[in-house]
């Protein structure tokens, strides 16, 4: 069945058809040029055209095509597993509440199913657009890769809207890496939190311009919230603020504030070169210990060193994991030297 936008509004919609019945066999939906949009929702709507024994869709052959489901889409099309072939330009859009990423098919596809329990199996090659409305939105992001990580790569594009806005890591799997560094300006807007909880053990990955890209203004602020098991990593020219409220607060060298809840704690994670690791007293006492105040600490290249950032703090290094579980490597140096009346706690 080939689908043409016959009302000329610039999509193909249930207003352009009156009736689409497949019968026996596979069948499939096609579009007749690129650049198109294919809005499935609002199906269930009076008035809108009828969709039956349609079990695939193919959009491969036109660039740029831009789908839109919303929760009623498969249920009015009667279908339990409806399956979408597209490019590499093409998107979708999965609008409403119920919304839940799965996992691969054997075949590849990525699988989200609604909240009737029916599944819509993509092309793994097609990335999913985040649009927000004039209400509080979450947007949430899963390891469709399969590869641990989620990057700007893996979507689209989000956008809040009005509202304050939440990106959220999926239940789909636990301890990914949310690495927003090197974020192209405009792939995210309109976002004012990002909640690392999902299935817990997340990390946060951010450079000194993840703001900046995010269309924060000087003085803007990103909340990160999560559990004592999720963590964040900062690259480039951050600074240490504050602590209150239950937030750690942080500036981004430019103006842009990031708050980060007291139970995610940081990475510190070093480059080729030689790097200096200042340590924050977060949670006050005058006491800084990996229990408390930090994740880990990594070193890589080069000589590499730590520092703490006021007097009169004690540094706790004792009950270190061994092995797999170190917390802390790669380091060479303890320097103590630039504030005073500093101590370091060893053990064996």
């Amino acid at each position: 069945f080939i689908l043409s936008d016959v009302t000329g509004d610039g999509k193909i919609s249930g207003a352009d058809f009156h009736s689409i019945a497949g019968l026996g066999g596979t069948d499939t939906l096609f579009i007749d040029k690129a650049d198109t949009v294919l809005d499935l929702s609002g199906l269930d709507q009076p008035g809108a055209g009828v969709i039956s024994g349609v079990e695939c869709i193919d959009t491969s052959g036109y660039p740029n095509t831009k789908l839109i489901f919303d929760p009623a889409t498969l249920t009015a099309m009667g279908v339990d597993e409806l399956k979408v072939a597209g490019g590499d330009t093409d998107t979708f859009i999965l609008s409403g509440a119920g919304w839940l990423y799965v996992g691969r098919s054997g075949g590849g596809e990525c699988i989200y199913m609604d909240a009737a329990g029916k599944e819509l199996h993509l092309s793994a090659n097609m990335k999913r657009i985040y649009d927000g409305s004039a209400n509080a939105d979450t947007m949430v992001l899963d390891d469709v890769s399969d590869d641990g990580v989620i990057t700007a790569a893996d979507f689209a594009s989000i956008s809040g809207g009005l509202g304050v806005d939440t990106i959220a890591v999926g239940s789909y799997s636990s301890g990914v890496s949310v690495n927003l560094t090197g974020l192209p300006a405009g792939v995210i807007s309109g976002i004012e939190r990002i909640d690392l909880s999902g299935a817990g053990g997340n990390l946060l990955v951010l450079d000194a311009q993840t703001l900046t890209g995010m269309g924060l203004a000087s003085g803007g602020v990103l909340t990160v919230t999560g559990t004592a098991e999720d963590s964040f990593q900062l690259s480039g020219d951050w600074s240490y603020v504050s602590t209150g409220g239950g937030y750690c607060r942080y500036s981004d060298g430019a103006g842009r504030l990031l708050d980060v809840s007291e139970s995610v704690r940081r990475v510190y994670q070093g480059s080729t070169g030689d790097d200096t690791f200042r340590l924050e007293d977060i949670t006050g006492g005058g006491v800084i210990s990996l229990a408390n105040d930090v994740s880990g600490i990594h070193g890589l290249g080069g000589t590499d060193a730590i520092t703490v950032s006021a007097d009169n703090i004690t540094l706790d290094l004792t009950g270190l994991p061994k092995g797999s579980l170190t917390k802390i490597d790669g380091i060479e140096v303890i320097d103590l030297s630039g504030t005073q009346n500093n101590h370091v706690v060893l053990d064996e």
